[in-house]
């Protein structure tokens, strides 16, 4: 659903707006939005995993087991957060492709001098992206991703 509503809404700016700056002025910032937004949900995310595991460790104390459910749930906050990652990263992936596509759009169209910048840096980003797509298709690392 996300990816359909994303490629809607580019897809419906570059025929809405008859700007010669259509092909930027929305994806580019909506990729700086999806990315910040990651980086922030990941910092958060850690954060709170992080405190779970504290208090899982405090419940151990001298015995080789803590608390169940405290477990239980530090188990439920990691298997949460690794699929909210992967949503993410398939996310800004998705975005990225799109983003790229469209400053090609905007080179061949209207050939202004911020296409020749934002073109090859996005072609990098998305070659990054594939490999890893690639990666994490060959060998899932868990929360690391």
């Amino acid at each position: 659903m996300f990816y359909l509503t994303l490629l809607v809404t580019n897809i419906a700016f570059i025929f809405l707006v008859k700007s010669v700056n259509r092909f930027w002025l929305l994806s580019i910032p909506l990729w700086l939005l999806i990315l910040f937004s990651f980086i922030f949900w990941r910092m958060t995310a850690d954060k709170r995993y992080e405190d779970l595991e504290a208090r899982y460790l405090h419940t151990v104390g001298d015995k080789t087991y803590g608390d169940y459910h405290v477990w239980e749930e530090l188990h439920q906050e990691r298997v949460a957060t690794i699929r909210h990652t992967q949503t993410f990263i398939y996310l800004i992936s998705f975005q990225t492709l799109i983003t790229w596509i469209l400053q090609i759009a905007g080179k061949r169209r209207t050939n202004r001098k911020i296409y020749r910048y934002t073109m090859p840096v996005l072609g990098i980003f998305t070659l990054l992206i594939i490999t890893l797509l690639v990666l994490m298709a060959i060998a899932p690392t868990g929360p690391l991703v």
